[in-house]
């Protein structure tokens, strides 16, 4: 699938420099601009692990928003599992239109539950540069939302109120090759119990 030519963003343009994607407001800024927001802010203000846990945050709820709403217009289909893949995908082509970098799902188990997601050209990584520690929290804060949704709303029967938790485990702030998140479920004091309280 070329994705450029493929997914066509609904991006309207308005009078008085307002530009809607899903008739939602957005604006246009460049990477070095989310570099200063997490280094300059962030870091400065809450310290490492506190930056990353709001850019996690900030990932989950915009993701689980997303999905609510895709959710709205997505006609399901009877194999629930399908449905969750279809958001998890549309999430991620819809990243990487909009210049986050390439996305490849290289797990995706519901049973499990886990996904693991690869993440090549990751702007996080490449506007925050070798860091040694994983930059990409923002997208393990969005798959943990996907996947959380999913789980809830899609397959509730499976899984009501599933505790999950996501790591990235390879950076390319840290010197590897790629990017890659891992989202799962686990115990009680996890990500999604934090942000969903």
């Amino acid at each position: 699938m070329d994705l450029e030519k493929d997914i066509k963003l609904p991006y309207e343009v308005y009078k008085g420099g307002v530009i809607r994607l899903f008739e939602k407001r957005v604006v246009v800024v460049p990477a070095d601009f989310i570099a200063s927001i997490n280094e300059e802010v962030l870091k400065s203000k809450l310290g490492l692990k506190g930056a990353q846990s709001v850019r996690r945050q900030i990932g989950f709820e915009a993701a689980f928003e997303y999905a609510k709403n895709y959710g709205k217009n997505l006609k399901f289909d009877k194999n629930l599992d399908c449905n969750c893949k279809i958001i998890m995908e549309k999430y991620l082509e819809m990243a990487h239109a909009r210049g986050w970098g390439d996305f490849f799902i290289e797990e995706l188990d519901f049973d499990k539950p886990c996904i693991v997601v690869r993440i090549e050209n990751s702007l996080e990584a490449e506007s925050l540069g070798k860091t040694g520690v994983s930059s990409c929290q923002y997208w393990v804060g969005g798959v943990a939302g996907i996947l959380k949704y999913s789980l809830e709303k899609c397959i509730n029967h499976n899984h009501p109120k599933v505790s999950i938790d996501g790591r990235e485990e390879k950076c390319v702030s840290k010197g590897d090759e790629y990017c890659e998140i891992v989202v799962e479920r686990t115990g009680k004091n996890c990500m999604t119990d934090e942000l969903m309280d």
